[in-house]
């Protein structure tokens, strides 16, 4: 995630990691922001290099990594 605004590489999961971390960046249409999608198969399109996207993962209760307890607010100072 680059909050920041500055290019460059905002991070890597190694593909031994990708069990433990099952997230990935895809498409989104850069008006209505909606996640485009394989018309297909239906599913989203993930980005290629330097492209930008959002951020999706798989949401899990047995397992606490992918584990989801709501949307946290976050108070910068």
């Amino acid at each position: 995630m680059n909050i920041t605004g500055k290019i460059g590489a905002c991070g890597l999961i190694p593909n031994y990691g990708v069990p433990f971390a099952p997230w990935g960046l895809v498409k989104v249409d850069p008006y209505s922001m909606e996640i485009l999608r394989d018309p297909e198969t239906n599913l989203a399109i993930p980005c290629g290099p330097g492209e930008p996207g959002e951020l999706i993962g798989k949401i899990s209760s047995f397992l606490p990594l992918q584990e989801f307890r709501g949307l946290a607010a976050v108070y910068c100072l």
